[in-house]
């Protein structure tokens, strides 16, 4: 009769080469160690329930709560569940416990990953990965990180492992594109987005992906073609208001409005959905309707004050100073005050008479490293008409 240890053994190699029955096999006429409890809610994860394995682990955890292999699984469990701040008290625990297995390096790995611990990440999963060899996930998320270190070189040769293991593991096409990306090399991340889609028809995340290489390479009728080929179910609200920034690149301010005016029906409280809408709303000459827009994008949601900018600009147009200056002033807090944002309160002030908050804030642009040349030379100009 085969001991305690060698059915563990006989189990964690099982689990390592993905033969779920095996390990079923294996665990049938098993006892209750603490090992099998392990084994047996692991097995229940792999079965697509790991709500009711963390459920079993837990349970367990307060019987043996100083075991190294409860800790490390239910940390793991909850990791591959993103729930990060449930993960961390197990896997420190199991940290401190000694735990040196590829599962928990695994999981520590992705958890510091997704913390923006990328260091401590990349050597965690590079200790699994000395194991699991054919693991995509470990070396996916090592790519990753190695990324977000800058290690650009490192992370083309684990993202590219990890496509040629598993073709169908988009976010590995995505993510290595990106790479080439960062490095300047945009034809080879096109060939790798196109690969990509070879091994993933129609996959939406590649095709995104193709539409902002599209895009930035100033090809915006191909990218909006491209864009379009995602199915309309299909479309999230942020893909149409790319299709009316798109549109408004090419001039057809008609069709930006329409679009941008299906992405807030779809999300109205997706604030850049509000902001495109003002944009084109502005460009198409309705001046009125775009101020209606903008206000709303300022109201539901405008993390960098781009929206509460351009409203500001439109109000001071429209001689509605004092509530030109507040949306201004509220755009300003947001946009850690942007020098372009400062140059339009600085133009409303003036236009209000305020000159010498006009003249300060020229002042204080013209200091900003972050100034552009025209910021520059619009606040040079407004000072010199402030003298006159």
């Amino acid at each position: 009769m085969a001991s305690v240890e060698e059915v563990l053994r006989t189990v964690e190699e099982a689990f390592d080469a993905g033969d779920v029955e095996a390990v079923r096999k294996a665990l049938v006429s098993a006892g209750d160690d603490v090992g099998f409890q392990i084994a047996r809610a692991r097995l229940k994860a792999a079965d697509g329930d790991p709500q009711a394995a963390t459920a079993q682990l837990q349970m367990l955890a307060k019987k043996h709560g100083k075991d190294v292999g409860v800790q490390a699984y239910l940390g793991a469990l909850m990791v591959g569940q993103h729930r990060y701040k449930d993960a961390k008290k197990h896997l420190e625990a199991a940290r401190e416990g000694g735990a040196d297995f590829p599962a928990f390096h695994h999981a520590y790995g992705v958890y510091n990953a997704a913390i923006g611990k990328f260091r401590e990440a990349v050597l965690h999963l590079s200790q699994a990965g000395q194991v699991w060899t054919s693991s995509a996930p470990t070396f996916f998320y090592l790519g990753v990180s190695l990324m977000e270190l800058g290690e650009l070189g490192r992370a083309e040769q684990a993202l590219r492992a990890v496509t040629e293991m598993q073709p169908r593991y988009v976010d590995a096409w995505d993510a290595l594109a990106q790479v080439y990306q960062r490095q300047g090399k945009t034809e080879e991340a096109s060939r790798v987005v196109d690969a990509g889609l070879q091994a993933n028809p129609g996959e939406a995340a590649l095709v995104r992906t193709r539409v902002g290489l599209l895009a930035r390479a100033g090809r915006h009728k191909e990218a909006a073609a491209t864009l379009n080929t995602i199915p309309e179910s299909a479309r999230s609200a942020e893909d149409l208001v790319n299709l009316a920034m798109l549109s408004l690149e090419t001039g057809d301010a008609k069709s930006a409005v329409a679009q941008a005016r299906a992405a807030t029906e779809r999300a109205p409280k997706f604030g850049r959905g509000h902001y495109v809408l003002g944009m084109a709303l502005e460009n198409s000459g309705d001046n009125a309707g775009a101020i209606t827009a903008l206000e709303k994008a300022v109201a539901v949601g405008d993390p960098d004050g781009s929206a509460g900018t351009r409203l500001g600009f439109l109000l001071t147009a429209e001689g509605r100073l004092d509530k030109a200056i507040k949306a201004l002033e509220t755009a300003l807090k947001r946009s850690d005050n942007a020098p372009g944002t400062l140059l339009n309160l600085a133009l409303a002030h003036a236009k209000a008479d305020r000159k010498d908050k006009a003249r300060q804030l020229a002042t204080t642009i013209l200091a900003d490293e972050r100034a552009s040349a025209s910021d520059r030379d619009q606040a040079t100009r407004l000072q010199k008409a402030l003298q006159a």
